[in-house]
């Protein structure tokens, strides 16, 4: 039962830790937690996918893998791609939250326009490396460098609010 049943599934569970010693700006910082997946041997392609689905939605601020992930016979490759879709997730939160930090400071940051025959232009941001939809008042042509500013910056929300400014 332990090695076949038990392992298919992701049980959720929430713990609430308080402590003086833990900062302000981690209130509400969201841990996800797993551990022995042992994938090759009792847990397939469609399980981890599941798994990493799940944990998706949780939104976490981190993610951290423990125990046994594969099993010595298992390919290395295929379960690292899939898992990787968790480190994707948990990256564009990073980096989101290190734009809502420059926002605190009103510090300008800049971009490249890739495209603009979409309503909004498309610009990477240079800090971070991300494409991101921008508000301008001006037109703007591909290959542009543009200073923006951040109007909003929200990494549980999954939202950056960019605004092109002269």
């Amino acid at each position: 039962y332990s090695r076949f049943v038990a392992t298919k599934g992701l049980i959720t569970k929430e713990y609430k830790i308080t402590s003086n010693n833990i900062q302000d700006n981690f209130h509400g910082f969201k841990v996800a937690h797993i551990s022995d997946i042992h994938y090759g041997r009792t847990t397939d392609k469609s399980d981890l996918e599941k798994i990493v689905k799940e944990i998706n939605l949780l939104k976490p601020d981190i993610v951290v893998l423990t125990g046994d992930l594969i099993d010595k016979d298992t390919k290395l490759d295929e379960t690292l791609k899939t898992a990787g879709m968790i480190i994707k997730e948990t990256k564009r939160y990073w980096l989101i939250e290190y734009l809502r930090q420059r926002k605190t400071t009103n510090d300008i940051i800049y971009g490249t326009v890739l495209r603009t025959d979409m309503r909004f232009p498309l610009v990477e941001v240079e800090e971070v490396y991300m494409n991101y939809v921008v508000r301008s008042q001006n037109p703007l042509s591909v290959g542009d460098r543009v200073k923006l500013k951040i109007n909003n910056a929200n990494p549980r929300e999954d939202m950056l609010s960019l605004e092109v400014i002269a």
